[in-house]
This record gives C-alpha cells, structure tokens and sequence, in this order.
C-alpha cells in the first residue's frame, strides 16, 4: 500500500509539473475551464474519448472514459495560471453514461517558489449527481489544478467534462 501511495504521488507530481510552471499572486472571480479548454490547458493519461454533439455537456462536448484501468490508475486534468486564493470548486456533470459512484477529483496549487502543493480531496458520485454544475467542496488553500483520478478499483464509466474555481 505504501509502495502504491507512493509511486501515485510521484506519477501525480510528474503529470502536474508538465504544466503552467510560472506563478500568480493575483487572480479572483469565476474560471471555467472545459475538457477542451482554449484559454488553458488540458492533460490526461488513459483511453479518455471525446464525444461531440452532446446537448446537455458544457459547450456540447465532454471526455467520456467507459470503464476503470486494468492496473493502477489514469488522470484527466484541468490547469489555469498558479493562485493564492481558495476556491469553492465545481464540476458539470450531466450525461447518462457517467456511472462512477466515488469520482475522485484532487486539487494542486504551486507557491511563490514553484512547489506543488496538494490543496483539495474530494468524491462525487456521478451516478447520482444532478445534471449540471455539483459543487464539490472548496480549497484549503490556493488552487490552480484539478484533476479526476480513475483507479482500477473504480466501478462504471466515468465523465470529464467542465470544472469551475469561485475564487474568494
């Protein structure tokens, strides 16, 4: 178990640290950021599949995994400039098919001097979850990347699509 901790935290870090290097003190308000955002970024390990054409997912479209890996774990990610604020944190949720009953999403901020920090846990149930935005908690501290672990462990399909930082 200790050795799984482990090798997830250095695959978590590793994943993180390919994006937005640079620091911001200084952000506010509202981001959205889609699975297909143009204005941030992106990333994701795993067989994630867009689907287009979706009437109810933000903007039409979301990353659709249909089942868990067969060993391990695979990730998709949301990342926007570095923040210090906390945030209440969204996520929209609405399609059929999302049947993971312990969504794990985890949030990651860097500091000043760039280090990752980890600065939110949380679950959804996305079975269970009301078509559209489901805020599922707020940041410890600043936060600046979410992203969606999928484990083997994990049972039905699981959804991306948008997520959403109140920062206050």
């Amino acid at each position: 178990m200790k050795k799984l901790s482990f090798l997830l935290s250095v695959c978590l870090l590793f994943s993180l640290s390919m994006f937005h290097p640079s620091a911001d003190a200084a952000c506010g308000g509202v981001t959205v950021i889609d699975n297909d955002s143009l204005t941030d970024s992106n990333g994701y390990s795993g067989s994630w599949v867009y689907q287009s054409g979706q009437g109810s997912s933000f903007n039409s479209d979301h990353r659709y995994l249909a089942s868990p890996p067969a060993s391990g774990f695979v990730y998709y990610g949301w990342y926007t400039t570095p923040c210090e604020n906390k945030a209440r944190i969204g996520v929209y949720i609405w399609n059929a098919n999302f049947t993971n009953t312990s969504a794990d999403y985890r949030g990651f901020n860097r500091d000043s001097s760039g280090s990752l920090y980890r600065s939110f846990s949380g679950v959804l149930n996305q079975r269970y979850a009301a078509g559209g935005w489901n805020y599922i908690g707020e940041s410890t501290k600043g936060i600046s990347q979410l992203e969606l672990l999928v484990f083997k462990e994990h049972k039905g399909g699981t959804g991306a699509d948008a997520i959403k930082f109140t920062y206050q």
